[in-house]
Formats: structure tokens, sequence, C-alpha cells
């Protein structure tokens, strides 16, 4: 990799191979093409921050005569681990909207949806917030739950550089 007698800092290429370049098409693992971009910060930051973590519960101590705010608590705790898992499927759910365009149309042909409504069937899936003859809500659903894997949530992961554990929690959401 030499230009002008120059050698590529291999911190670049090694980059170049991991992350794409804004508006150049890329085949996702799933064979679709797409074009990855990276989502502001300030977006994933306005989603996650729509879910709000409850007070912890208080528990009244008889002897001292008062309340204590008992963060022990284990439904207060599940909630917490709930709203992680909430705000990770947050942000993921931004960055396949707003990081990932399209390059050819969604397939006309709704063999996708058949699968999908299949699964919906069997109690695997609930479509029920999602209007799939709104073009918007089409759109993020053949995203979200087809055109986008685990291996590209990675690149996209990669892109917008989240956090351990925002990133622990996309991964776990497959």
């Amino acid at each position: 990799m030499s230009t002008n007698n120059k050698t590529e800092n291999p911190v670049l290429a090694v980059a170049r191979d991991f992350i794409p370049t804004a508006n150049t098409p890329v085949m996702l693992s799933t064979g679709i093409q797409a074009i990855l971009k990276p989502v502001s910060a300030t977006l994933i930051d306005s989603v996650t921050s729509k879910i709000i973590d409850p007070d912890p519960p208080t528990v009244y101590d008889k002897d001292k005569e008062r309340e204590f705010s008992n963060p022990d608590d284990p439904a207060y705790v599940n909630q917490l681990n709930a709203n992680a898992r909430l705000r990770g499927l947050a942000a993921l759910d931004a960055m396949v909207m707003f990081g990932v365009e399209l390059v050819d149309p969604i397939p006309a042909d709704d063999q996708w949806v058949k699968k999908l409504r299949y699964m919906e069937k069997r109690g695997l899936l609930d479509l029920s917030e999602f209007d799939l003859s709104e073009p918007m809500d089409r759109e993020f659903v053949y995203k979200r739950l087809i055109a986008v894997s685990p291996k590209d949530i990675d690149t996209l992961n990669k892109m917008n550089r989240l956090g351990p554990e925002v990133q622990k929690v996309v991964e776990d959401s497959f």
C-alpha cells in the first residue's frame, strides 16, 4: 500500500477494511446493498434519553422512624436492566433508520412481509405497532428485521463508536 513512496498508516489501512467510507455502497451480510453512514450522537442521545429510570423505591425503617431509599429492590433492579436494554435497542433503531440507506428499493413482492407475518402468527414477533402500508414504517421494519444483521450492526457500532455497555445490549438483542 504505497503511494508516492509513502507507506500508509497501518491503523488507517485496517480501519478502511472495517468501516466503509460514507456514501460508498457496501454489500450487507444479508446480501442487500446499502450505504452506511454515521449517525449524529445528539440523535442517539435524544432517542435513548426518552427512556427514564424510575426513582428507587423506599422502605420504612421502624427503628429509625424514617424512610430509606432501597436501590436493591429486585423489581427496581429488573426495571433498570429492562431500561438499559430498551436504551440499547433505541440506539440500534436510530442507527438502522438513519445510518442505513438502501441502494435498491424495498422488494415489492412482499415475500419478506409474509415471512414476518408467519413469525408473528407463531407468537415470535409483534408487528402491531407498525403499519406496513405506511412507507416509513415499511422502510424501518425492512431495515431492522430483514436487511441489517448482527455483523452489520457491529460495523454501525464501530462507525458510531457506541460505548461497550450499549454495544453489549445491542448484540444481545439478536
